[in-house]
């Protein structure tokens, strides 16, 4: 049933930007019932690490962590999935997808995040939604390094930030990059820098404020 509920959950995310990546979603719908190895983890309350390291193609990685979380999570290939929930105090996350036409769908939900995501290829696709729920300062990189990757955020603050948080850093490096960003008014202050290659074109930038 997880492994259903992540590739409808997938699926939702990729028909709504389905027009950027056909190609992406082409070769998800292909292999959506291939994986050759998936990796399902699912802690109750309570303080919980996880270190995982995926190799090779088409892995799929599903995380549910509740309470002080540590993550680790690196894959290395073509096509590859991540899915990961975050929730509780005090959530790291350090991920890293290397490769081409790789996947990330990426929800952090408490206080005192910090948060390390790198994708490097091409035509990789992510999407993170941060929400923190209390006043203190949130650690944020998000970088993608090669051609026609996607980035989506939605940034959400409960209340009315330190003045001394930090911004959320997004860096990428390529051609052909798209940002889409949706940020409340709460949200802590945000820096995005777009560097295209020799001779780059066709970048993307999309921004949403709220009240």
């Amino acid at each position: 049933m997880p492994r259903i509920l992540t590739l409808f959950l997938f699926l939702s995310v990729l028909l709504c930007h389905g027009s950027v990546y056909p190609q992406a979603r082409r070769i998800f719908y292909e292999d959506r019932v291939a994986f050759k190895e998936e990796y399902t983890s699912k802690t109750p309350s309570g303080a919980s690490e996880a270190r995982i390291v995926q190799i090779q193609d088409q892995n799929q990685s599903q995380i549910l962590q509740q309470g002080e979380n540590l993550l680790h999570l690196q894959q290395i290939g073509f096509t590859n999935q991540t899915f990961i929930i975050q929730s509780g105090i005090q959530n790291e996350l350090d991920h890293l997808q290397s490769g081409n036409l790789n996947q990330s769908l990426l929800i952090i939900n408490g206080r005192k995040n910090t948060v390390q995501s790198a994708q490097i290829g091409d035509y990789n696709y992510q999407t993170i939604t941060l929400k923190n729920l209390e006043a203190y300062s949130q650690t944020v990189s998000l970088f993608q390094k090669g051609n026609e990757n996607y980035l989506e955020l939605v940034l959400i603050n409960s209340t009315t930030p330190l003045l001394n948080a930090p911004s959320v850093q997004i860096n990428q490096l390529g051609d052909s990059h798209h940002f889409s960003g949706t940020i409340d008014s709460n949200a802590v202050p945000i820096s995005i820098t777009q560097t295209s290659g020799f001779g780059g074109q066709g970048m993307r930038l999309r921004i949403t404020h709220g009240n």
